[in-house]
Order: C-alpha cells, then sequence, then structure tokens
C-alpha cells in the first residue's frame, strides 16, 4: 500500500535570509521485512521557486530548504 502526505516544512531559506515554509510531499509505503511505514520526500512547492537561483544549482533541482527536511514527516 502507498499513500501521500503533504507536510509544511519550515527553515532558514538562504535565497531570502529568513526562514521559509515549503510543502513537501511524503511517500509512504511498506517495505518487505520492515516494520512499520517506510517515507520518501516527494516533490515540494515553494512560493519562492520562480525567482531562487538555488535549485538550479542542485543536479535534481532542490532547494536548500527542502534538502534541509527530514527523511520522514514529523
Amino acid at each position: 500500500m502507498q499513500r501521500k502526505l503533504t507536510y509544511n516544512f519550515n527553515a532558514q531559506c538562504p535565497y531570502l535570509n529568513e526562514p521559509h515554509y515549503i510543502s513537501i510531499d511524503y511517500i509512504e509505503f511498506d517495505m518487505l521485512g520492515s516494520n512499520g511505514s517506510n517515507y520518501k520526500k516527494g516533490s515540494y512547492y515553494c512560493d519562492k521557486a520562480n525567482n531562487c537561483p538555488y535549485p538550479s544549482k542542485d543536479k535534481w533541482g532542490r532547494c536548500p530548504v527542502y534538502l534541509d527536511a527530514p527523511s520522514r514527516p514529523e
């Protein structure tokens, strides 16, 4: 079974030079031989992404706030 959770995460944004919220989709999935749920960070939304230079510096287009987010929702 798989489901998607949307989580709002707040961290220091180097572009805005202040704390900023982004929305991250986490994919919850079951892994054979594992107890409990596992999560993977999926896509994200940032309202400042169109002007931000940081995603273009990352091989996969990720922003620094996204990279600071935990690997599973809190």
